[in-house]
């Protein structure tokens, strides 16, 4: 075992990229698994999963590293979840870290890197411009874009986790895009009450928590 040992400090002091490649990767799985068991053990989102309805399309957008993409995907009344995370880099360790789940988790999910927003081409790849509420800078070498009514167009019995940074304000704007959502959970970033109008008049009922800038809104239709 010693020179087994040895072998492979001797392969890591002649290829250091190996070692900082092997590290890089621990310390995402690692980060994975934290923020895993954070949505486990803290339910910030156990308002969606305890009211997901049998054969639940669930879209998450703003899916990071896919912690709550694996989340969801742990009910069985959610048939899919197709995971939005626009960031380049970020999706690379998403897409690891899905594939590294158990197959009944991983075959539920679909992962796109596209950022959903209000315009369907391209944005920046500032990811200021992607999550915030001024207009994006269109690029043809950006990042692809498309918006909530073309992503959700032809699947019904839908439910939709929200986390994007300030991108809520954009993409949810249009009651008519929202016909077959039934329920919605969204972290907003600069206050509640315009998404919660545009929601109202589509026929959600809206609990929002805390009253200020930041904190969860949920919508349940009916």
């Amino acid at each position: 075992m010693a020179e087994n040992m040895m072998e492979d400090i001797r392969l890591l002091a002649r290829n250091p990229g190996i070692a900082l490649k092997t590290v890089a990767t621990a310390r995402q799985k690692v980060k994975f698994y934290n923020h895993l068991s954070e949505i486990i053990f803290n339910q910030p989102y156990y308002w969606l999963y305890s009211i997901a309805r049998p054969n639940t399309t669930l879209i998450d957008i703003g899916a990071f590293i896919g912690d709550t993409a694996a989340y969801f995907a742990m009910n069985p009344n959610i048939d899919r979840i197709i995971a939005y995370e626009p960031h380049p880099n970020t999706f690379k360790i998403l897409s690891e870290n899905i594939k590294a789940m158990p197959q009944q988790i991983s075959s539920k999910i679909t992962l796109k890197n596209v950022a959903i927003t209000d315009e369907k081409g391209y944005v920046s790849n500032n990811m200021k411009e992607i999550t915030g509420t001024n207009k994006t800078a269109k690029s043809k070498k950006g990042i692809r874009s498309t918006t909530l009514k073309d992503e959700l167009e032809g699947i019904s019995n839908i439910a939709i986790k929200s986390d994007c940074e300030g991108g809520e304000y954009r993409i949810f704007r249009n009651t008519e895009d929202l016909n077959n959502v039934y329920a919605i959970q969204m972290e907003y970033h600069m206050g509640y009450s315009a998404l919660e109008e545009v929601l109202n008049r589509g026929a959600f009922n809206c609990v929002h928590s805390p009253d200020g800038e930041l904190g969860y809104l949920t919508a349940l239709r009916g």
